[in-house]
């Protein structure tokens, strides 16, 4: 039954890549596209984008330290354990 469902996939796959290979250029040049148009509406909002990424940043510090010493701690054992 498996082989069955896999070939079934596979060959849906297939069948219909041109298709989708289709929607995904016509999903990207429409990103693209929209990207571009909101651009001079990104340059007005940049002050502000940059201020709440450095707030956002800051206010959260130490997470981020507390987080990358657990981290540090994990790579830490795992280095050990495989030269150990």
């Amino acid at each position: 039954m498996l082989p069955t469902i896999i070939n079934t996939i596979v060959n849906i796959l297939t069948e219909n890549l041109p298709k989708i290979v289709d929607a995904g250029i016509t999903i990207l040049i429409n990103l693209i596209n929209g990207l571009i148009n909101a651009i001079p509406k990104l340059i007005e909002m940049l002050p502000q984008i940059i201020t709440t990424i450095v707030t956002v940043l800051a206010q959260n510090f130490p997470k981020i330290i507390e987080a990358r010493r657990k981290n540090y701690n994990i790579i830490s054992i795992r280095n050990c354990s495989i030269t150990c």
